[in-house]
């Protein structure tokens, strides 16, 4: 449960301060997720958001889909 209440935490904190649109927030995303917590690496990083560029919904909840789902295969192991 601990786990679970750190990703609300980490996406809670990105949504508080967070201004000016979703551009605003890939720098966060890129220091939570890739340097602090190390869940992904840069390049994955780049890729996700690419791919989460080209998809009709909107890229942050592209992203933030991704990031759960390898969240969850981190936590499987």
């Amino acid at each position: 449960m601990k786990k679970l209440g750190i990703l609300f935490g980490s996406f809670f904190k990105i949504g508080l301060f967070t201004f000016g649109g979703g551009y605003a927030m890939l720098a966060l995303l890129e220091n939570e997720f890739v340097i602090r917590r190390k869940w992904i690496s840069r390049e994955d990083f780049l890729t996700m958001t690419a791919i989460s560029k080209s998809t009709p919904a909107q890229w942050q909840s592209t992203v933030l889909l991704i990031l759960v789902s390898r969240w969850v295969v981190l936590q499987a192991h």
